[in-house]
């Protein structure tokens, strides 16, 4: 059986509801339009997000999204640009959230420096106690 974890690269960041980290993308062939989304993971290799399945965005296998922005609930924007290719999608009828797999594409030095920085950023993620 071959899952997506055993082909992953880089550690991942895991992430609940309730830290709230969102990411704002544009869909390469419509880049007008801006999507906010909910990060559930995010690693050097990619983030998957939850997208409410009622919205009118339709995302499909080998569609290129540009992250712009990343942020927790309370902070301020961090502007990342980067390219990510969509690599899977769970799409279930009876899920109100539809799940999406990413994959970076054309990261260079500066851009995975700056990656890594957003990753360690949400990190640290303040106590619900």
């Amino acid at each position: 059986m071959n899952h997506h974890s055993d082909r992953r690269q880089s550690q991942r960041i895991l992430f609940e509801k309730k830290h709230d980290i969102m990411a704002h993308f544009s869909i390469t062939a419509n880049p007008g339009k801006s999507v906010v989304v909910h990060i559930m993971n995010m690693s050097l290799g990619g983030i998957f997000f939850t997208i409410r399945a009622n919205r009118d965005v339709r995302l499909k296998v080998g569609d290129n999204i540009i992250f712009e922005n990343i942020r927790k609930a309370d902070s301020k924007f961090f502007t990342l640009k980067l390219e990510a290719e969509i690599i899977w999608i769970m799409n279930d009828s009876d899920l109100e959230y539809i799940g999406v797999g990413s994959k970076f594409i054309n990261l260079d030095d500066e851009k995975t420096s700056r990656l890594q920085d957003c990753i360690h950023y949400c990190r640290v993620i303040p106590s619900s106690n």
